[in-house]
């Protein structure tokens, strides 16, 4: 970055993450003693999960993410046909995906069919069988190991490093319009742009906020992650990172 910010880059080690890559195995034949009553407990949570993406930033464009907790491995790649499209794998049971109100509505009608005799029509239904929860990505998801153990540093202005959910490939039309809404919603909350990563399995800001900002990243839909930068000496501390340390003008 040309001027003031030279000196600062992302430099991140590649990253050896099975996590996040997409998996298509449908795994084992995960049986519910209740299918019905499964599908109803799913529905509620959906609808609580649902009322709290609504009031994310970055959720005004009607366009929402979801976690999803399941049993075994599950079909990643027929997600679609319920509502609902894979974004990534961040733990073995856990997986987050990407909706639209006409998604959570076709998800939560397929739910409630899960188990009655008309839903003996019902597609792909060992996907429905296999979840165990749905939920959202919260802001103890999104704090990194380092801000877990070391908080946010206690200044008026400090420098984070932020990345947001890869989607789809890096100059994809959905990637681009990810990149320009979040772009100017960082405008919109007066949040400082430094520098900016964008491949097809990354997609990471560095920026700076304050105290206020930061609490508003930990809570935005298209974040996935919030980290303290890097140094030389290793992760940063609120006392000991020299970016963090001297703030930003």
């Amino acid at each position: 970055m040309p001027g003031i910010y030279e000196h600062l880059r992302i430099e991140k080690e590649p990253l050896i993450n099975n996590r996040r890559t997409k998996k298509t195995g449908f795994g084992g034949n995960v049986q519910r003693e209740n299918p019905q009553a499964h599908g109803q407990h799913l529905n509620k949570a959906l609808t609580r999960a649902a009322e709290v993406a609504r009031k994310q930033p970055g959720a005004e464009d009607g366009s929402f993410v979801l976690k999803l907790n399941y049993t075994g491995s599950l079909d990643f790649s027929n997600l679609s046909k319920h509502g609902v499209q894979f974004l990534s794998q961040e733990d073995q049971a856990v997986c987050i995906v990407f909706t639209s109100e006409q998604g959570l509505a076709e998800f939560a009608d397929h739910l409630l069919k899960l188990g009655v005799p008309e839903g003996d029509e019902l597609t792909y239904r060992q996907i429905l069988l296999a979840l165990d929860g749905v939920g959202n990505w919260s802001r103890e998801d999104r704090e990194s190991w380092a801000v877990k153990e070391f908080g946010l540093p206690k200044l008026d202005n400090f420098i984070l490093d932020v990345e947001l959910w890869p989607l789809e490939a890096e100059h994809s039309p959905k990637r681009l319009k990810i990149i320009q809404s979040f772009e100017e919603w960082l405008l919109s909350q007066g949040v400082q742009k430094i520098d900016k990563v964008n491949r097809d399995s990354l997609l990471l800001y560095r920026l700076g906020v304050n105290q206020a900002q930061a609490d508003l990243l930990l809570e935005h839909r298209d974040v996935r992650m919030v980290d303290l930068p890097t140094t030389t000496t290793g992760w940063s501390t609120p006392s000991g990172c020299r970016s963090c340390a001297t703030g930003w003008k």
